[in-house]
């Protein structure tokens, strides 16, 4: 099991070395995602006055509001890069490019955050927020440990790709108004997937209660574990910029099954060995089944395992 983690010297020169080559609206981000210890997806809907106008900054689309306070260190760099952005409207939002930009940017110009990817780690922006502080004031950033293989009981390294939703257990019940549309899809992975959908629908904000809003799992497909990992990583890169929390993406368009069907397909044209595991009304029991069908894996694994 490998450790990974952004030491404060490894931090310092990505900021001083954004800030060099002109990269200001980025430096700057990261610097308020660090100092403020507030989410991408919050700063992305911030204005500069937001900032420079205020000592304290609520964010009230939480379930609990979490406030942000604003040090004057900050804000003065906040009105330096201002300075060398040429921004004359305080008014104009904060982020302007995309997160892909620039989690592009630091996975291609910086071997600190390339080790994350080596030891299959997906790094996200958010991580400068993560740090430990030792007792001489220094930061630690991002500790990360690869996770050993999850075997199947018969010793078979194996995983689920899966697309899920929130659900209403009483649906049925409900009046026509009164049904709930849910809009994000959650897209992970899983040996268990019977294990996974229930844990994820604990209701953990009352000691792990279960809600009638539940998670369902509305697609799966079995491939290698290895396989497996490489998908849901390019899935998360691709739908990064829709993340509204976790592994959970904006779905108004209602495209997100496409985008893992698609993706899917491509591969399997190419050869790999993915087979999508059906869940119907009539068969969801499928769904939370701790063993696929072993008569299925029998006449597949071999398929499965040599990719």
């Amino acid at each position: 099991m490998k450790v990974v983690y952004l030491s404060h010297p490894e931090v310092t020169y990505i900021y001083e070395d954004l800030k060099e080559n002109g990269y200001y609206e980025w430096y700057i981000t990261l610097k308020i995602i660090d100092e403020m210890q507030v989410d991408y997806t919050f700063l992305s809907k911030l204005m500069w006055s937001d900032l420079l106008d205020n000592e304290v900054i609520t964010n009230i689309n939480e379930d609990k509001e979490k406030s942000y306070s604003i040090s004057d260190t900050l804000k003065k760099e906040i009105k330096d890069v201002i300075y060398l952005m040429d921004v004359e409207n305080y008014d104009e939002k904060i982020v302007n490019t995309t997160a892909k930009s620039l989690h592009t940017h630091l996975l291609e110009t910086y071997d600190s955050i390339k080790k994350y990817n080596d030891i299959g780690i997906v790094f996200r922006i958010d991580f400068f927020k993560d740090y430990t502080i030792d007792l001489n004031g220094v930061k630690t950033y991002a500790k990360r440990e690869s996770k050993a293989k999850e075997k199947g009981d018969d010793g078979i390294t194996r995983s689920f790709l899966y697309v899920a939703v929130l659900a209403d257990r009483h649906e049925e019940r409900r009046p026509s108004e009164c049904k709930s549309i849910f809009w994000d899809k959650k897209v992970g992975k899983s040996k268990f997937i019977n294990k996974r959908m229930h844990d994820l629908s604990k209701d953990k904000r009352h000691g792990g209660t279960q809600s009638p809003i539940y998670v369902k799992a509305l697609s799966m497909w079995l491939m290698s574990e290895d396989l497996c990992d490489k998908i849901e990583t390019e899935i998360h890169f691709q739908l990064d910029e829709r993340n509204t929390s976790g592994e959970w993406y904006e779905d108004y368009n209602g495209d997100i099954l496409n985008i893992v069907e698609k993706k899917i397909n491509s591969l399997k044209r190419k050869g790999e060995a993915i087979f999508k595991i059906p869940i119907t009304k009539f068969n969801q029991d499928v769904t939370f089944s701790t063993k696929i069908d072993e008569e299925f894996w029998e006449k597949n694994k071999d398929k499965i395992l040599k990719h």
